[in-house]
């Protein structure tokens, strides 16, 4: 498994699969959703307000590409409210993410799920965090 890291808006890099955190709260999603979203004329409001997906932890929804992004399709991991995910949740939604992602035999994702860490949490540890999950189960 290769695993790079880079610092770039979500959606901006060509990509099998855009993940995404987002929050149950109606105010903002997140601080990469929200800029996700105004940067694509609303296209999560528009799927959220579907009410195909709420944000609760753990839940997720793929969405194919219409032809609008730069990438083939989005995953949306549901982090709960704002500021009440914890540790092991975040976790735990790090193992799905990948679950989902080898269901769908996604060569390439943008992940951007660190700005849904838990405020106790060091983004360092987070990338590995991530890192170790998504290998143990692509492995």
């Amino acid at each position: 498994m290769q695993v790079s890291v880079s610092q770039a808006k979500p959606g901006t890099q060509s990509t099998d699969c855009l993940v995404l955190g987002v929050h149950s709260s109606k105010k903002s999603m997140g601080s990469l959703a929200d800029a996700f979203d105004a940067e694509n004329s609303g296209y999560l409001r528009k799927l959220l307000k579907q009410n195909w997906f709420k944000g609760d932890i753990g839940e997720t929804l793929w969405v194919p590409d219409q032809g609008k992004l730069r990438c083939k399709s989005v995953l949306l991991v549901g982090c709960g409210r704002v500021n009440r995910l914890s540790s092991s949740a975040w976790r735990k939604n790090i193992r799905t993410m990948a679950e989902v992602l080898r269901k769908h035999k996604c060569q390439s994702a943008s992940v951007a799920l660190l700005d849904t860490l838990p405020a106790d949490i060091h983004p360092e540890l987070g990338s590995q965090w991530m890192t170790e999950l998504v290998g143990d189960v692509m492995y």
